[in-house]
């Protein structure tokens, strides 16, 4: 799955599998990658950037979306 990141904000994934090169949850026999990709037009470049606050997402929660897609 391909996330455009539209926001300020850092997306932090709190899944398991975290410790891989690229996020992942294993559901209903299923492994789904999430690609993060930043799309924000940021005004300064990455290295004058104060620290990212982050917007956590958690497991349960990806599940959850990934049950009211599939209905």
């Amino acid at each position: 799955m391909i996330i455009f990141k539209i926001c300020e904000e850092d997306l932090k994934f709190e899944v398991p599998q975290y410790n891989q090169s690229v996020t992942c949850v294993v559901h209903n026999n299923k492994t789904i990658l999430f690609l993060t990709i930043d799309i924000y037009p940021h005004e300064k470049p990455a290295s004058q950037r104060p620290k990212l606050r982050s917007y956590i997402i958690k497991e349960p929660d990806l599940i959850e979306a990934i049950e009211t897609e599939e209905k």
